[in-house]
């Protein structure tokens, strides 16, 4: 039954962006991040935009990536580049980690949780834009380059049965699922699972959060022989306070799971909290 209901979100994933393009040949193109109407390359003078990315000039450069110096184990930036020893690796962890060690090997982002990267992630999330998850997945290919090389399995943060069944697709599983095909990486997109059907984050202390996820999730039945001793990336498309990421973590390494590395499309840095809209 997995087997089949893949290949029918697949398909159905597929037609969804079918539709799109064809509405993009007949209607004129816009800007995911502003809306404003884009020109194609061919019409000089005018606004040059990639065919997969869909934005304007200005939109693109307020994409803030984040680069190295970085934290090895969250992912997050340093301020200053002094950070770094002479060999470019990082010379400690962050503040955050030292004071309380995450549950995962390690995480990376693309680009910080900014107004255009929530307006892009919120399109996916909320406005049926699955066409953006090869956008996000081309992301994480180059944040996440070194853990995939290693990796065994793609597995993408599940969503509760009951929000699966009104938003029709997990957005994690559709980036996850073109990360698996670009970096040729086994996906499994339904081997985690959640089973409690938690309050929004919004508004919840990093505390508070973990208790609000806490038994949230679990393996499904008989996925542990698999898993035994492996590698997996875990795939989300905003990580705030790592809370979710934390819990889906402990499930993998309770059933042996080697290591564990997280991949998100965006990362709420510390510090940059209130700009947090939706989680």
């Amino acid at each position: 039954m997995a087997y089949f209901s893949e290949k029918i979100d697949h398909a159905l994933s597929r037609l969804v962006s079918m539709a799109q393009m064809l509405g993009q040949i007949l209607l004129p193109e816009r800007c995911c991040g502003c809306g404003k109407e884009l020109v194609r390359a061919s019409d000089a003078g005018h606004v040059v935009f990639a065919a997969r990315a869909r934005l304007c000039g200005e939109c693109w450069s307020e994409l803030d990536f984040i680069d190295a110096p970085l934290c090895p184990i969250s992912g997050d930036p340093f301020p200053f580049a002094d950070a770094m020893q002479e060999n470019g690796e990082a010379q400690a962890v962050s503040a955050e980690v030292l004071a309380r060690r995450p549950a995962f090997t390690s995480a990376r982002a693309a680009v910080r949780y900014g107004a255009v990267a929530r307006r892009l992630v919120g399109q996916l999330k909320y406005g049926d834009r699955t066409d953006l998850a090869p956008l996000f997945a081309s992301w994480l290919m180059r944040c996440g380059a070194e853990v995939l090389a290693e990796a065994d399995f793609v597995v993408p943060v599940p969503l509760h049965g009951g929000r699966l069944f009104l938003r029709r697709y997990n957005q994690a599983g559709e980036i996850g699922r073109h990360v698996a095909r670009l970096s040729q990486v086994a996906f499994l997109p339904d081997s985690l699972r959640r089973v409690k059907r938690t309050r929004s984050q919004i508004g919840l202390s990093a505390g508070a959060r973990r208790r609000n996820v806490a038994g949230a999730f679990q393996l499904k039945e008989g996925e542990g022989a698999r898993l035994l001793g492996k590698v997996v990336v875990l795939i989300d498309d905003v990580r705030t306070t790592g809370a979710t990421a934390e819990a889906c973590a402990r499930v993998l390494a309770a059933h042996g799971v080697q290591a564990v590395h997280v991949l998100s499309v965006a990362r709420v840095v510390p510090g940059e909290e209130e700009i947090i809209s939706s989680k």
